[in-house]
């Protein structure tokens, strides 16, 4: 059983996701100092990165809903007219981009979930971009790691603000 291995890939998998979702959606103790303690600057910089994302979404969207999947392997030399490959090429791409800007953002801001799934993303989708090979498996996993991206920032939207004003109750 080596690194590669499936099962022991799920295994890492399955304790990252546990690792993950135990940690806060705002780890405060990481944001506080990024911002000298100051709670409004903070909840400034969540609302900017919230809206920043929400540009960045429709990307996210796209490749969750319209990129199909079936059982081939699309050699990006070899077949760029197929219409699959290329979205799938072309959205990797963006992705990609994407991903990395929201990770640093998201690193910054204690989001540690939201920048692990987008840091997470940024590198599926740049194995799609470098080897010019989209598969199923390569897909798929994109595009939960899409799902799992929109779900943790939705939760930062929903609880950001409850969770500065606990902390500034919390700290005076």
């Amino acid at each position: 059983m080596g690194i590669g291995d499936p099962i022991n890939e799920k295994v890492q998998h399955d304790f990252a996701y546990e690792f993950l979702t135990a940690k806060p959606i705002i780890d405060m103790d990481l944001a506080m100092p990024q911002v000298d303690n100051d709670y409004e600057f903070l909840k400034e910089l969540l609302d900017d990165f919230l809206e920043d994302f929400k540009s960045r979404e429709s990307k996210i969207i796209k490749f969750a809903t319209e990129v199909k999947t079936d059982s081939k392997a699309y050699d990006v030399k070899k077949t760029n007219s197929l219409c699959f490959m290329t979205d799938a090429f072309s959205l990797s791409q963006a992705l990609r981009k994407d991903a990395h800007a929201v990770k640093g953002s998201a690193l910054n801001l204690g989001l540690s979930r939201v920048s692990s799934y987008a840091k997470t993303l940024e590198e599926k989708a740049t194995e799609v971009v470098s080897s010019k090979v989209v598969t199923k498996e390569k897909i798929d996993t994109i595009k939960n790691l899409c799902k799992k991206l929109q779900s943790s920032t939705a939760e930062v939207s929903k609880e950001h603000e409850k969770i500065l004003k606990k902390h500034e109750q919390e700290h005076g």
